[in-house]
């Protein structure tokens, strides 16, 4: 007969395995949580990402025409692009270089352009032309500074009034009291380098009334001044009879017996000048002026007594260059058509060859259009180069134009955003949340399965419970006592003991192990006998 034997596992044992087991498992998971949220934090929230602002395309193209020479063969003097093309009956190639420019939004385009030309042979270095444009060069000579001004005092008589007979400009003046006006006229001219002068310089006066008549009349004769120096000068006093003038507005309402409307006198200085310098001049009139009231008791003296005047003599050149185009709408465009005559490089290579010696291999036109272009948008630009280019093979008898006729670039002007990922926060505050229950899950079951320190042994135990009993009859003992004959009666129990001191009337001793492991002696003393009980790890009581 077989016997089922039935394993019985102890429950402490059980439990502590289980928590062992399930703390794995929490601290496999935990390790989990946490590199997940170590993941999320490496996620930053912070981020800098491109946004589009303008996006753009530039185009540049060259097309063609070959215009013949009066012939037989074709029924036409305009031959299309893609042909085979006799060389002796081309007149000359029509070009036109085309740019074109388109933009999602209005943007700032500013660039340059050319056409150029290289005559490109296997044996002799490559020569190059500039096709278009020819762009004028100013360059400065003579970069010069001048100014003309009238100044003025009133002369007045002897009075009451004033204290001195001369009056400063700006005032106001008693007609009655005025004896003339002394004026002067000035001018002064400075160049940054010297240069051949000459001038005249007078004073006029116009004599008017207002919507009537006018009148000129010469205060001070033209006369000339010269220079051959950085600079120069001249200062002219003359006076103003004003009485003078009045008497010529009466006479002139006597005659047409008409009076005068506001009659006044206009002072002016004319200064002409011719500035010389090699390769170029300038001419200049400056003519500044006073105006005095004539028909009033009291009058101010206005106009205009200064004037300045900076210029430059420039010498202009034309040679090849660029030409630029600029724009601020979405869309532009330019064209350029000009012609080229195959037969006038040809004859260049013969001329090349006749001083050589040598007959260029493979001689070829290549034309390239350049253009350089910016566009500018806010917090962005982006600058292109387009240099589409058509090839005119030189010295065959026949030939056919090849290239790259045409090319485009698109592109995108970007600014850089730094946003805020808020997603990223939302996913640390979740899985923070988890790893914090877990961790303390796991905390709280390691509390739980570790060791516990070890509680009071059976013999602890019974020393506490016959303390607790007994305690109003024990005394404890500081130290052991000496060895003295003496008979020992051992006891079984602390009860018997207890009765023993009961009887005999007499405390029970409490001496505790000198040394772990040793038990613990309770005795009562009666004369030479000593009544024991041995409390140790095997030793217990019974109630």
């Amino acid at each position: 007969m077989i016997r089922r034997i039935k394993l019985r596992w102890p429950r402490k044992f059980l439990n502590r395995r289980l928590r062992l087991i399930s703390l794995i498992i929490l601290g496999l998971f935990l390790c989990g949580l946490a590199y997940n949220l170590y993941a999320t934090y490496k996620q930053p929230v912070k981020v800098v990402r491109s946004v589009p602002v303008v996006k753009y395309k530039h185009e540049g193209a060259l097309n063609y025409k070959v215009h013949l020479k009066p012939n037989t063969i074709y029924g036409t003097q305009v031959l299309g692009p893609g042909q085979t093309y006799f060389t002796k009956l081309v007149d000359r190639v029509e070009v036109e270089a085309s740019y074109r420019f388109s933009a999602s939004k209005p943007a700032q385009l500013n660039g340059t352009y050319n056409v150029t030309a290289d005559l490109i042979a296997e044996d002799m270095p490559s020569k190059h032309f500039v096709l278009v444009p020819e762009v004028k060069k100013r360059i400065p000579l003579l970069t010069y500074e001048q100014q003309a001004a009238l100044d003025y005092k009133v002369i007045v008589e002897p009075s009451d009034l004033y204290e001195s007979t001369t009056l400063e400009p700006g005032q106001t003046y008693f007609a009655k009291l005025v004896d003339y006006i002394e004026a002067t006229a000035s001018y002064q001219f400075s160049g940054d380098k010297p240069a051949e002068l000459h001038g005249t310089y007078r004073v006029v006066g116009l004599l008017q009334s207002e919507g009537l008549w006018e009148k000129e009349v010469v205060i001070l004769p033209a006369k000339e001044f010269n220079s051959k120096d950085k600079g120069a000068n001249f200062s002219q006093t003359f006076s103003i009879d004003l009485n003078h003038f009045r008497e010529l507005v009466k006479g002139i309402d006597l005659q047409t017996g008409v009076t005068s409307r506001n009659p006044k006198l206009v002072v002016r200085l004319v200064v002409e000048t011719q500035a010389k310098v090699k390769d170029g001049q300038a001419r200049e009139t400056l003519a500044p002026f006073m105006i005095i009231p004539l028909g009033r008791s009291s009058f101010k003296i206005d106009g205009e007594l200064s004037q300045h005047k900076v210029g430059t003599i420039e010498k202009i050149e034309t040679g090849p260059g660029k030409l630029e185009f600029g724009s601020q709408e979405k869309t532009f465009a330019l064209g350029k058509k000009f012609s080229i005559d195959p037969t006038k490089f040809s004859d260049l290579l013969d001329n090349i060859a006749k001083e050589t010696g040598v007959v260029p291999r493979e001689p070829r036109l290549v034309i390239k259009l350049n253009v350089e272009a910016k566009v500018k948008a806010p917090k962005g630009e982006a600058a292109e180069s387009l240099t589409p280019s058509l090839v005119i093979p030189l010295g065959e008898s026949t030939f056919k134009i090849a290239g790259e006729l045409s090319q485009q670039k698109a592109g995108t002007i970007e600014r850089k955003e730094t946003i805020t990922r808020k997603w990223v926060l939302g996913k640390r505050r979740n899985n923070l949340i988890p790893v914090v229950i877990v961790f303390l899950a796991f905390l709280g079951l390691l509390t739980a399965t570790r060791s516990k320190p070890g509680g009071p042994s059976p013999t602890e135990r019974e020393v506490s419970r016959a303390r607790r009993k007994h305690g109003d009859r024990i005394a404890e003992a500081r130290q052991a006592l000496p060895p003295e004959s003496e008979r020992v009666i051992p006891l079984s129990s602390m009860k018997d003991l207890v009765k023993v001191a009961d009887e005999l009337g007499k405390p029970v001793i409490h001496q505790p192990p000198a040394s772990p492991g040793e038990p613990h002696l309770y005795y009562v003393l009666d004369g030479t006998i000593r009544y024991e009980y041995l409390l140790g790890e095997e030793g217990q009581e019974e109630d």
